[in-house]
């Protein structure tokens, strides 16, 4: 899930990708699925978003560390777990 505040215009949301394509969700030579509602989403709001390939290690890094505003897709990992938060089925 994306949290997008409105305000004035800023800079795009700088979104990290895995380096590689994941069908149909995320593509790297055009738009997948996420991609695409994504777009649609912040374009109803009026907000702007930069998507860029990394490997998946560097992308949860990015995040992290504030690099990146946030990341497409990641799987549940101990990794990104130390990162992320991910709803649970029944909490």
């Amino acid at each position: 899930m994306f949290m997008f505040c409105l305000g004035a215009k800023a800079d795009p949301i700088a979104i990290c990708i895995d380096n590689q394509s994941h069908p149909p969700y995320f593509y790297l030579d055009k738009d997948g699925t996420m991609q695409i509602l994504l777009k649609m989403s912040a374009a109803k709001i009026g907000l702007e978003l930069a998507f860029h390939p990394v490997p998946a290690k560097r992308c949860l890094e990015e995040v992290r560390t504030g690099v990146s505003d946030a990341t497409g897709a990641v799987a549940i990992t101990p990794l990104s777990q130390s990162v992320a938060v991910f709803p649970l089925r029944n909490g």
